[in-house]
């Protein structure tokens, strides 16, 4: 209940974006294989962000927190693709 309130107004400070009309769809074009970032070891969007899109929304952070041998080992707590 805190956390993700707080980091929500975090980025909401810290970016700037242009205000989208009506819903925000993702471009299934822009992706390879509708799969984030092309590499298939991370989650895909939900279909409905393709279709219909989100209602008030100006951005979508997706975040994954599946395990990846080939970035993540030993120590390693998070990885940006």
């Amino acid at each position: 209940r805190t956390i993700l309130p707080q980091t929500a107004k975090f980025w909401s400070n810290a970016l700037s974006v242009v205000p989208v009309d009506g819903n925000l769809k993702i471009s299934a074009a822009e992706l390879t294989g509708r799969e984030y970032c092309g590499d298939s070891e991370f989650s895909t969007p939900p279909d409905f962000h393709f279709a219909t899109g989100v209602p008030d929304t100006d951005l979508i952070l997706y975040v994954s927190g599946t395990d990846s041998y080939r970035f993540c080992s030993g120590n390693t707590l998070a990885v940006a693709v």
